[in-house]
């Protein structure tokens, strides 16, 4: 009998709810059926099966939050043998089928784990909302703005959970390892600002690929950590991890080969990407193998930010912060004058790059984000 345990899917994940069972008792299966359908706070992913065989036992009940190496499905192999191990579970997006427990996907609740942990810990009931996002998937905001009206939530707690916790993880693994040292600089925006109404493209894609075009050049930049004897690898291409807030915190998706896209298909990527991300759909493989990450408040910004300290993300050696454009005051051929400005904060690991290095990569950049054209040729 092969006891199928809940597998880690990546990304720090310990726990996911129970979307859908594909299976039921008595079904017979083979290799790489598809088991169950899980959402963990960063993505949703489908189960395969690691044997064939015939379904004997389900363990948990839609909506369950089961943690990882938790018992999901028993199985009567076909050879007969004991499974010594089993492999994980290759990531594929989610198909909006009906289950073969009877309950379809639209009609049960919708929520990542970190939502049902809130909304039990603020005592609101899920069932009743009505969920904002994408298939009526319940958000922290809906569980918030229904918790606001109860005259007995005067103390609440808002746990550390979900991506939030994945992130925190991250963060502070680089906090506790890395060597960080921030330097921040500025840009002129006239430039960008000629090539945004020349290409008719957002200020982040130019920035990307003026980014990308510096990193090709250096590869200490371009590069992760190995962990096990701490050796520096490049990266033969950029794949440039861009920062992007959603309801559930900071995520990172990775753009693979994004020296080779076009102007075009790099803003295309990076809009596909952000929609995923807004809707919970990122899977395991769109996080993992970033060899540098970009970080923008651009489009948050009210006030002025003019520096901060991105923190590195591991096993990555450096990571860029960009401010929205601004008008501010500069001096251009000796004469002080009001313009746009770019502000950038560039953290990077002193145990690999060195701050002469740093130096050449931050004047690269600068000349290419003044004179924009020169990273699309």
């Amino acid at each position: 009998m092969y006891a199928f345990k809940l597998p880690d899917v990546g990304e720090g994940i310990h726990e996911a709810e129970l979307l859908e069972w594909r299976v039921a008792p008595g079904d017979r299966i083979n290799e790489g059926d598809e088991i169950a359908v899980i959402n963990t706070d960063k993505i949703t992913v489908e189960l395969p099966s690691p044997c064939a065989g015939v379904i004997t036992a389900l363990y948990g009940e839609i909506g369950d939050v089961i943690e990882v190496g938790t018992v999901l499905v028993e199985i009567d192999r076909d050879d007969g043998k004991e499974a010594t191990h089993q492999a994980p579970p290759t990531p594929q997006p989610r198909k909006q089928t009906k289950n073969r427990a009877g309950a379809t996907a639209g009609k049960s609740i919708v929520a990542a784990p970190a939502v049902r942990r809130l909304a039990k810990e603020l005592g609101v009931d899920l069932s009743a909302l009505r969920g904002s996002g994408p298939d009526g998937r319940i958000l922290r905001g809906d569980v918030e703005a229904t918790a606001t009206s109860s005259p007995s939530l005067d103390r609440r707690r808002l746990p550390l959970t979900g991506v939030r916790a994945a992130a925190a993880r991250q963060l502070d693994a680089s906090v506790r390892t890395a060597a960080t040292t921030t330097t921040s600089f500025e840009a002129m925006g006239d430039g960008l600002i000629a090539a945004m109404e020349r290409h008719r493209q957002s200020p982040l894609p130019l920035i990307a690929k003026c980014l990308a075009a510096v990193l090709s050049r250096h590869e200490r930049f371009n590069a992760t950590i190995d962990g096990t004897d701490g050796a520096l690898l490049p990266h033969a291409g950029v794949d440039l991890g861009i920062a992007m807030a959603t309801e559930e915190g900071l995520v990172v998706p990775i753009i693979r080969g994004f020296d080779q896209c076009s102007l075009d298909a790099a803003a295309t990527a990076i809009e596909r990407a952000a929609v995923r991300a807004r809707a919970g759909q990122l899977q395991a493989d769109d996080l993992r193998g970033g060899s540098f990450t970009l970080s923008s408040t651009g489009g948050l910004e009210e006030a002025t930010i003019v520096s901060t300290r991105p923190i590195i993300n591991p096993p990555q050696t450096a990571i860029l912060w960009v401010s929205r454009i601004n008008i501010r005051p500069r001096v251009a051929a000796g004469v002080l004058e009001a313009g746009p400005m770019l502000a950038l904060s560039l953290s990077f690991d002193h145990r690999y790059i060195d701050g002469a290095e740093a130096t050449y990569f931050i004047n690269d950049l600068v000349a290419l984000l003044e004179e924009p054209e020169a990273a699309l040729s």
